[in-house]
């Protein structure tokens, strides 16, 4: 994670960001496995713990392809939108 936010390896200042995203979330992941050790007795903070680790999990999964999904696809959306916008302005004009 050190090398990743010093160096910042890739060329897209985003996906170095979402990287780093990436690695803190396994780790805060990784974390979470030491709770269902016998460092913790308690039953029930392991469930919750567990539900946690869940949660995060699916942040994890989720965020960094909608983000993807959402960068990529902005663009394209922006460029119909206009041009349907300009084909509506046109018809308009001719009626």
């Amino acid at each position: 994670m050190l090398y990743l936010v010093h160096f910042h390896p890739f060329f897209d200042h985003f996906i170095n960001k979402l990287q780093v995203f990436n690695e803190g979330m396994f780790l805060i992941i990784s974390y979470h496995q030491i709770m269902f050790t016998d460092f913790q007795p308690d039953i029930p903070t392991k469930i919750r713990a567990s539900w946690s680790m869940i949660v995060i999990a699916l942040i994890q999964l989720f965020m960094p392809n909608i983000f993807l999904v959402v960068t990529n696809i902005w663009p394209d959306l922006k460029r119909t939108v206009k041009k349907m916008c300009s084909k509506q302005s046109e018809k308009t004009k001719e009626a």
